[in-house]
C-alpha cells in the first residue's frame, strides 16, 4: 500500500515509474554504470533514484528532491522525469540520487562520440538546448552526431505495409510521440495531425458508432477513404520535419501504398513499380521499414514479392538497413506476438540474403493511444481505467519512438542509392523513361522526311518539350484536341489533374497515365538540321532499338505483358488516321500515318527476330544501348523533362513541417 501511494503522489507530479529489477543492474554496477544504463535504456534527462526504504527514512530528503526537480520543470517544459525504483534491485543503493546533474547533461551531448561520422563538430551549449527544445524527450545525442555531419542531415525512412495496417495513422502518432514525452502533454498541448484521421468508435451501452475526424478529410487529396480494402495512400508521399531550430536536421516519413490491395495483384505490381521509380530518385535511405501487425498467423503473400522486388533495386548492402515495427501490440504485451515465427520463416525463404531480425532492430508501438487522443479531442468519453492504460501505452510508444531514432543515427550505416549501379530493375525503369522520347523523336523526324521529300526545304520542324509546373497526367481515353502546324496537323493533349478523382473528365483513375511534359513544336524556316541520309539512319536506329528495349522488358526484366513501344505506335497511326478523316488538307497526316506504319512494321519484325534467336539481353549491352540513345538530342532533351517533371511531382506530394 505504502509502494501503491508513493507512485501515485509522483505520478501526480509528473514523474514515470520504472522497476529498476527489469533492468541489468546489479551489486557489481557504480554510481557511472548504473546512469549508463538508465540514461542509455530510457533517454530521459531526470531520473530520481530511490528506494522504500530510503523514501521512509529520509522523506524530507526525497521531498527536497522533487520538489528541486518540479521547479526545474516548470522552467523548462522539455524535462522528463523518471522515478527509478531500486527496492527489488540487488544494487544496494545508499542514498537518494538524482541522474544526470544538468551539467552532466550538457556534457554528453557535447562529448557524445561522433560514431560513424568522422568529422566531430564543437556544438554550442544554445544549440544543444536548441535540439532538446525541438524534440522534447528524443536523446538529444542522437541529433548531436547528425550535425556533425552537416551534408548528411536528413533522415530518409522508408515506411512500407500491408494495406490496411495503419501506415498513415502510425506516422501522425509517431511524431506525436516524439513531440510529447507523455499522453498528459499531448492532451493539454496542440497534438500534431500530419495526415487526416477518420476512424468509427462505439460509445455507450448499446455500442452507439460515432465517426471520429482529427483535420479536414476533404483536404486530404492522396487519401481515399472511400473505398475499404483498397490502399488508402494513392501516392507515395514525403512528410518532412525539422528536428531543430536551425533546420539542419530533417526526418523524411516516406509513406507508401499498402501492398495486399484488394483490387489485386496487377494493383500491388503498380504500386510497388511506382515505390521502387520513388525512391530511385532519392540519394540514399537510412532506414526501410516494414510495418507489421502481431499475431498474425499468415503474411501477405505480396510481403515476399514486395521486399524481392525491392532488392532487384537495391544491393545487399541494404539489408542491415530494414526494420520491422508492429502496431497494435499492447494486446501482445508489446512484442511481435504470433508474428514472429511466420516472418522469421519468410525471411529464411528470400534468397536476396540474411535480412537481420531481431530485438535491435524491431520496435513496437501501439497507435491506439493516439487514436485515444483523437477521440478526446472529438469528445468522446473514457472511464479512468481506460485513461491509465492508454497513458501506459502512450509511455511506451515513446520510449520505442526514441529507441528507433537512436537506432538508426547510431547503428545503421546510410545506404546511398547509387544511380551508376547497373541492374535489371534501374535498366527497366530507364527504358520505360525513353519509351515516349523516343515514339515522340520518331515521329518528328519522320515530319521532317516528309517535308524534304516534299520539296519543301526551307521548312522544318523542331520538337521543344516544356516541362509541366505541377504533376498531370495524360487520359488515354479522352481525344486530343487538334491544332495546325503548317502543314501538319498535330494533336495535342490536354492535361488532366488528379487528386481522389480526375478533375478534368469522369474516366477511371487507371486510364491516366504520368505526364512529365508537353511536346511543343515550332516551325523553322530553315532547313533540317540532318541530311536526307542522316535521318533514315536515325529512323532505323531508333526503330531497332526500340525492338531490344522492348524484347527486354518482355523477356528479361518481365516486368509487363505488352509491348508499349507497338501500343505507342498504335496509338500515333490511330491519331493521324483520325485527323486525316477530320481535317480536309490533311496529305501530310497521310503520309505521316503510312510512314509510322511502316516503322512499326520493322520494329515487330525486328522483335520477332529477336524472339526467334532466344537470347538473353547481355545487362553491359543493353546500358550502352541506353546510353547510346540517350545521347540523341531530341531524346535527351526529352528525358531531361522526364527527369524534372518527376521531381517537381515529388515536391508537390512533399509536405514539409517546421518544427516537431
Amino acid at each position: 500500500m505504502y509502494k501503491q501511494n508513493i507512485i501515485t503522489y509522483l505520478q501526480q507530479h509528473r514523474f514515470q515509474y520504472l522497476n529498476v529489477a527489469n533492468l541489468n543492474v546489479n551489486r557489481t554496477d557504480n554510481e557511472k554504470t548504473i546512469e549508463d544504463k538508465l540514461i542509455q535504456c530510457y533517454q530521459h534527462l531526470r531520473i530520481l533514484c530511490s528506494s522504500d526504504t530510503l523514501t521512509k527514512n529520509n522523506f524530507q530528503e526525497f521531498q527536497k528532491r522533487i520538489n528541486y526537480l518540479k521547479e526545474e520543470l516548470s522552467k523548462n517544459s522539455n524535462l522528463h522525469l523518471i522515478y527509478a525504483d531500486f527496492t527489488d534491485s540487488s544494487f544496494p543503493l545508499s542514498t537518494i540520487l538524482v541522474l544526470p546533474s544538468l551539467k552532466q547533461t550538457h556534457n554528453d551531448i557535447t562529448d557524445y562520440p561522433s560514431s560513424r561520422f568522422t568529422a566531430a563538430a564543437t556544438i554550442s551549449l544554445e544549440h544543444q538546448k536548441s535540439i532538446l527544445q525541438s524534440v522534447n524527450t528524443t536523446d538529444p545525442s542522437i541529433f548531436s552526431t547528425l550535425q556533425s555531419t552537416p551534408s548528411v542531415n536528413t533522415i530518409n525512412i522508408l515506411l512500407l505495409g500491408e494495406t490496411g495496417v495503419g501506415k498513415s495513422t502510425f506516422i501522425n502518432a509517431f511524431v506525436n510521440y516524439l513531440k510529447f514525452g507523455s499522453l498528459e502533454k499531448a492532451r493539454t498541448g496542440k497534438p500534431i495531425v500530419i495526415i487526416s484521421v477518420s476512424f468509427i468508435a462505439t460509445v455507450g451501452d448499446h455500442f452507439e458508432e460515432r465517426i471520429v475526424k482529427f483535420d479536414d478529410i476533404n483536404n486530404s487529396n492522396n487519401e481515399d477513404f472511400d473505398h475499404p480494402g483498397e490502399s488508402v495512400t494513392q501516392r507515395c508521399k514525403s512528410y518532412l520535419f525539422h528536428l531543430d531550430k536551425t533546420s539542419t536536421n530533417i526526418l523524411r516519413i516516406i509513406d507508401t501504398p499498402g501492398f495486399g490491395d484488394t483490387r489485386g495483384l496487377e494493383q500491388d505490381d503498380f504500386n510497388m513499380q511506382h515505390i521502387l521509380e520513388y525512391i530511385s530518385n532519392l540519394t540514399h535511405l537510412n532506414a526501410i521499414c516494414f510495418l507489421l501487425k502481431p499475431n498474425t498467423s499468415r503474411l501477405n503473400i505480396f510481403f515476399h514479392t514486395c521486399i524481392t522486388q525491392l532488392f532487384s533495386l537495391l544491393d545487399r548492402n541494404a539489408l542491415n538497413n530494414i526494420i520491422f515495427c508492429f502496431t497494435n501490440s499492447r494486446s501482445t504485451f508489446y512484442t511481435p506476438g504470433d508474428t514472429a515465427p511466420v516472418l522469421k520463416q519468410t525471411l529464411i525463404s528470400l534468397s536476396i540474403g540474411d535480412v537481420p531480425f531481431k530485438k535491435d532492430n524491431t520496435f513496437c508501438f501501439d497507435s491506439e493511444s493516439f487514436r485515444y487522443l483523437v477521440a478526446l479531442q472529438n469528445g468522446i468519453p473514457f472511464n479512468d481505467d481506460e485513461k491509465h492504460e492508454y497513458e501506459i501505452s502512450w509511455s511506451t510508444s515513446v520510449n520505442e519512438s526514441n529507441r528507433l531514432i537512436g537506432y538508426i543515427c547510431r547503428n545503421v550505416t546510410i545506404y546511398r542509392i547509387d544511380n551508376k549501379l547497373q541492374s535489371m530493375k534501374r535498366a527497366q525503369f530507364e527504358i520505360s523513361d525513353m519509351v515516349r522520347p523516343i515514339l515522340e523523336t520518331l515521329r518528328n523526324i519522320l515530319r521532317n522526311y516528309i517535308l524534304y521529300k516534299m520539296n519543301l526545304l526551307r521548312t522544318s520542324i523542331l520538337l521543344c518539350p516544356r516541362v509541366n509546373d505541377q504533376f498531370f497526367t495524360r487520359c488515354l481515353v479522352c481525344k486530343p484536341s487538334i491544332h495546325s502546324l503548317g502543314d501538319f496537323y498535330i494533336a495535342h493533349y490536354l492535361p488532366h489533374k488528379v487528386e481522389k478523382k480526375c478533375c478534368n473528365c469522369t474516366c477511371l483513375l487507371d486510364q491516366h497515365i504520368p505526364m512529365y511534359y508537353v511536346p511543343e513544336y515550332k516551325i523553322l524556316n530553315d532547313v533540317s538540321q540532318y541530311t536526307e541520309k542522316e535521318m533514315i539512319n536515325r529512323l532505323y536506329e531508333l526503330c531497332y532499338a526500340s525492338a531490344e528495349f522492348a524484347y527486354f522488358l518482355l523477356y528479361d526484366a518481365r516486368s509487363t505483358k505488352d509491348n508499349p513501344f507497338f501500343i505507342g505506335f498504335i496509338e500515333m497511326i490511330a491519331i493521324e488516321t483520325e485527323i486525316c478523316k477530320n481535317q480536309t488538307s490533311s496529305t501530310l497526316n497521310s503520309s505521316l500515318a503510312t510512314a509510322l506504319r511502316d516503322i512499326a512494321d520493322k520494329h515487330e519484325n525486328r522483335l520477332n527476330d529477336i524472339v526467334r534467336w532466344a537470347k538473353s539481353s547481355n545487362l553491359s549491352d543493353i546500358y550502352n544501348l541506353i546510353n547510346t540513345i540517350s545521347n540523341y538530342d531530341m531524346v535527351c532533351e526529352q528525358l531531361a523533362a522526364v527527369k524534372e517533371g518527376r521531381k517537381i511531382m515529388m515536391k508537390q506530394y512533399e509536405y514539409e513541417f517546421i518544427r516537431i
